[in-house]
């Protein structure tokens, strides 16, 4: 019977000792609405959905595949990675190397519904501290936010370019135009 008892006190130190010592892995998420794209008569997405089989078109739109362009862009993670110090965190010899570990630890998926969802892994090392459970919570959170945050101002920033483009064209198409009608009107007298 003792030693039964010592027997069993043993394993219930070695795994009590093995439980506490193992990686952790904490995640967080950040759910994303896409803004809707506009897909007024003159788009071909519009007019496919105005048929009868229009339902049989993906309900994926450009807009999110665009997001999620973005979300996977280099220039993010290695915003990510500077903004975070995860060379260091990630023990990596170079940006390559840590950028391989980010792209490992984070998921970008387009929900069912449409929404877009960010998913930031961090792991502790083995034979961790409180601290270092309480500074990987963190760090996971403040990644997924810091996400969403380059995303918008990336996002923003491709906007306002695209807005400038169309305007540039349209000013110049305005201007095309007035000078074929006058061209026109003077043709006719």
């Amino acid at each position: 019977v003792f030693l039964f008892f010592c027997l069993f006190f043993f394993c219930f130190l070695v795994f009590w000792f093995f439980v506490f010592s193992i990686p952790k892995t904490y995640t967080s998420s950040a759910l994303l609405m896409p803004p809707t794209s506009e897909t007024g008569p003159g788009s071909i997405m519009g007019a496919l959905s105005n048929l009868p089989f229009g339902g049989l078109v993906s309900q994926t739109n450009d807009e999110s595949l665009s997001i999620l362009a973005i979300l996977k862009s280099r220039t993010l993670f290695e915003k990510v990675i500077k903004r975070f110090n995860l060379i260091e965190f990630y023990h990596a010899p170079n940006i390559d190397k840590a950028l391989i570990a980010l792209s490992s630890n984070t998921s970008f998926n387009v929900e069912e519904e449409g929404t877009i969802n960010i998913s930031v892994n961090v792991e502790t090392e083995w034979f961790h501290s409180e601290e270092s459970e309480i500074e990987a919570k963190s760090l996971c959170t403040d990644m997924a936010i810091y996400f969403a945050e380059q995303l918008d101002l990336l996002n923003k920033s491709l906007k306002t370019e695209q807005a400038s483009f169309h305007r540039e064209f349209i000013g110049d198409r305005y201007s095309k135009n007035l000078v074929d009608l006058k061209i026109a009107e003077d043709s006719l007298q």
